[in-house]
């Protein structure tokens, strides 16, 4: 505020001092072209009037200058854009490069957070694993480049099938997981049986019949990430040893 006042003071000194040189200037012009026919008697008047408006013009200079300048809001030079920041390089097998589903260290991850929250929260969580029926049989017949095709339409139709809450991983050569949370044991085997169907329907190429053993489990009190996982493959084991394309319940 101070400075504020300080550079009206010097602009209106400075207006007034260039006021009074014009008009100065101006006076001696007009006495150069009056002079030959002006009354001397006059000329004390002329001195007065000339300096009378000389300091008029000062003060005008001087008001103009102190008198506040209205401003819009101050606005900051805009800084250059700058681009968003990398997506940070995720951790080798974060997702299969195959199917582009998420891999095992991201399943290890969700499911201890999984169980984590169940306990805490005491709302159901359940899982749901699955294997490809005769997948080593497919790649020594057909070769590998079948057997990567099976594993591509497999990921597509869990995607199609499960629900957007539902988390989809693929965490073996043809073993994929979808956690269940906030379903039960009936809600979980409804997806599971949903999912087996969806597989066996699908017209898959070279007129492959695909169809996938399918175990469904629920987390218990004294579940453990380990525990609950290792209960969804003995489920799948079973639904397997009845002749696969089926869907079992873990016992508990």
């Amino acid at each position: 505020m101070a400075d504020e006042k300080v550079r009206r003071g010097v602009s209106g000194a400075l207006i007034g001092a260039m006021s009074i040189q014009t008009i100065v200037a101006i006076a001696a012009v007009l006495w150069g072209i009056l002079r030959p026919s002006f009354p001397v008697g006059m000329l004390p008047w002329f001195v007065l009037l000339a300096a009378a408006v000389a300091a008029l013009a000062w003060f005008v200079a001087a008001a103009a200058a102190a008198v506040p300048v209205e401003r819009g809001p101050q606005v900051a030079p805009m800084a250059p854009a700058t681009p968003p920041p990398a997506r940070a390089a995720q951790p080798r097998g974060y997702f299969d490069d195959l199917t582009g589903l998420p891999g095992r260290p991201w399943f290890d991850y969700t499911l201890r957070a999984e169980v984590a929250r169940s306990k805490r929260y005491g709302h159901a969580l359940s899982q749901i694993v699955l294997d490809v029926d005769g997948f080593s049989h497919l790649n020594e017949a057909h070769g590998r480049a079948s057997g990567d095709y099976v594993l591509m339409t497999i990921a597509d139709v869990l995607r199609q099938t499960v629900r957007v809450s539902d988390q989809v991983a693929r965490i073996g050569d043809d073993e994929f997981v979808i956690v269940v949370p906030e379903t039960d044991i009936v809600g979980a085997q409804k997806v599971g049986e949903k999912i087996r169907r969806a597989v066996e329907l699908y017209p898959f190429d070279e007129g492959h019949e695909i169809t996938v053993s399918v175990g469904v489990t629920s987390a218990i009190e004294f579940d453990t990430p380990e525990s609950f996982l290792m209960r969804g493959e003995t489920a799948v084991r079973t639904a397997r040893e009845r002749g696969g394309n089926a869907c079992t319940i873990a016992k508990t």
